[in-house]
């Protein structure tokens, strides 16, 4: 796949997933509710477990949310169990006169409520819960909107556990969360390995290619966010019962940032190694055409991983495919000119006389017979001269007139 249709799929995938993210943001909290009612599009109720692992005696915060028309309140909230609990919780109500001023696509309010677990339930109990709202929306229609005041009836049961229950669950939130974690690590490091592979074979990105990856970038970031914030974000906010901003922002920043540093400094690291590529002269026809992987670590002061080889120094590397490695193609990565043509020298001794084509496509000849020094010097003398011979040219003596 090349580069630019890798990244026409990346933004693609990107831009659906951030559109999807963002058309259902609104939804998505009623989606992810503990209990609610069944119109999740419409006027509704939605009830969040703040305290998903409470232990007995411990604390039980609950948020009722009220949601839907152009502007919701709630008025009363009645919770009760089966025996004795009995918690009421108010909130504003109808705050709005006859204009209404929203700043999403629908109206809601919520009511956090507090209460202790009944001293009579025990780890392994579990406290069912019946939660009774009045509510009021403001429903539109013919230019205007009119108030209507709904009621709602949600069951919640929530299981009481004791501190070595509350650690196992906990923890299992956790592992979850670092699982989804490693999964969206995973995606980011596999599309920058797969745009790396691209971007060797396409060469120089061009001006439009560079735009493109620019908007693939942003599209496939936003969505990641927004995903990261539901999935990951929340997920570690239920572990440590917390709905603090603050921790949301934290988690989510690091759902995002943590991959792109990583990505970055090994990008960085690869930007430093150029490609040198090996050929042999087509007239070779007897003799080894190929070398053994531990000969070339041997020569790299490096190991055998898998199908690469990097040198002790790490600044240069080889890769391959197959159970040996083919001169004519090899490509030396290299961050230094000298440990190339070193290893190319090696080479060379292995299998008999063979070119490098350098990055800016200069074929260096290397003859095993001659020294490392000598063939440097003659390439930087070559060098030198094209030089001399672009600035004596008549385009660069041509001078503007005045």
């Amino acid at each position: 796949m090349s580069r630019k249709t890798f990244s026409i799929v990346v933004g693609l995938i990107g831009f659906f997933l951030a559109l999807g993210s963002l058309a259902a943001i609104n939804l998505m909290g009623s989606f992810l509710a503990d209990a609610r009612t069944e119109n999740i599009e419409g006027p509704g109720v939605d009830v969040f477990l703040r305290t998903p692992y409470p232990a007995p005696g411990g604390e039980v915060v609950i948020d009722v949310e009220a949601r839907g028309g152009s502007a919701a309140g709630v008025k009363t909230v009645l919770v009760r169990d089966l025996v004795d609990l009995h918690i009421e919780a108010r909130g504003k109500g109808k705050t709005w006169g006859g204009q209404i001023s929203t700043r999403g696509p629908r109206g809601h309010e919520t009511v956090p409520v507090r209460f202790q677990v009944p001293a009579r339930l025990r780890a392994g109990d579990k406290l069912d819960l019946r939660i009774y709202v009045s509510y009021v929306v403001a429903m539109s229609g013919g230019g205007g909107f009119t108030n209507e005041t709904l009621s709602a009836t949600l069951r919640l049961a929530v299981p009481i556990l004791s501190e070595s229950g509350r650690l196992i669950a906990r923890a299992l939130a956790i592992a979850r969360a670092l699982l989804i974690f490693a999964l969206w690590f995973a995606l980011v490091w596999g599309i920058a390995i797969v745009y790396a592979r691209a971007d060797d074979r396409d060469g120089p990105r061009q001006g439009h290619d560079a735009e493109l990856e620019a908007i693939s970038f942003v599209m496939g970031l936003v969505g990641g966010t927004i995903a990261g914030y539901w999935l990951f974000a929340r997920t570690l906010m239920a572990a440590i019962e917390s709905q603090s901003t603050a921790w949301a922002v934290v988690f989510t920043a690091l759902w995002v940032v943590g991959p792109l540093v990583c990505v970055w400094r090994w990008w960085k690291r690869r930007a430093k190694l150029h490609r040198y590529q090996c050929a042999l002269p087509a007239s070779t026809n007897d003799g080894p055409r190929d070398v053994e992987p531990s000969e070339i670590a041997a020569w790299l002061g490096g190991c055998v991983k898998g199908q690469s080889i990097l040198a002790k120094s790490g600044k240069t590397r080889v890769r391959w495919s197959g159970r040996r490695i083919a001169v004519d193609g090899l490509v030396i990565e290299s961050a230094d000119f000298r440990d190339a043509l070193e290893l190319a020298h090696h080479i060379a001794a292995r299998v008999g006389r063979l070119s490098v084509v350098t990055p800016t496509g200069h074929r260096i000849d290397v003859d095993p017979a001659r020294t490392i020094d000598e063939i440097a010097r003659e390439y930087t003398d070559a060098l030198v001269a094209e030089a001399q011979r672009l600035l004596s040219s008549p385009l660069m003596a041509w001078r503007p007139p005045r």
